[in-house]
């Protein structure tokens, strides 16, 4: 099929392919920037030793445990981080919902009817005596996309706001 160019046929967007699989990885791009910005806040926040030396590191090494290195998951981190801004009475919170989208991203499967998007991601639950629940299904359209990015984008400013007004410096060069 010769597709014209601009023209997506499964969205009717002028949105071409490239651009598309862009924002999808706009989007992945920013959950990796808010998971590690809380973390860095809960590190700054508890005041833990120093942070590994990132560009000296090699596979085998050993290092502390941390806000930064441990295996909390985003929920675990964004419930720590509305904690602590609860309990010094800042404004801001972030958003659960952003976990359940990344969680559908980090662990759904991502797939179209044809190569062209918009794709559809499908989320499975846990499998329960050799069955398995549909959790989500989701049309990862332009529309979509471009709203989660958003959403996600502005939970990193909430931990760049918290940081600041707890008089952190975590985010300084």
């Amino acid at each position: 099929m010769v597709r014209e160019a601009g023209f997506n046929p499964g969205t009717g967007s002028a949105m071409k392919d490239s651009e598309y699989y862009e924002l999808l990885g706009r989007l992945v791009g920013n959950f990796c920037s808010l998971e590690v910005a809380v973390r860095m806040f809960l590190h700054g926040y508890n005041r833990e030793a120093t942070m590994p030396d990132l560009p000296d590191l090699n596979v085998g090494t050993e290092v502390a445990e941390s806000s930064f290195t441990n295996w909390d998951s985003l929920g675990d981190l964004v419930d720590k981080f509305n904690k602590v801004v609860q309990d010094r009475d800042l404004d801001d919170k972030l958003d659960r919902c952003v976990v359940r989208v990344r969680d559908m991203i980090a662990h759904g499967r991502i797939l179209g009817v044809t190569p062209a998007p918009p794709h559809t991601l499908y989320k499975f639950g846990r499998p329960q005596n050799g069955r398995v629940t549909v959790e989500a299904v989701e049309m990862l359209d332009e529309s979509f996309l471009h709203q989660q990015l958003g959403r996600v984008f502005q939970q990193v400013r909430i931990v760049v706001r918290a940081s600041k007004a707890l008089g952190q410096d975590t985010f300084s060069p």
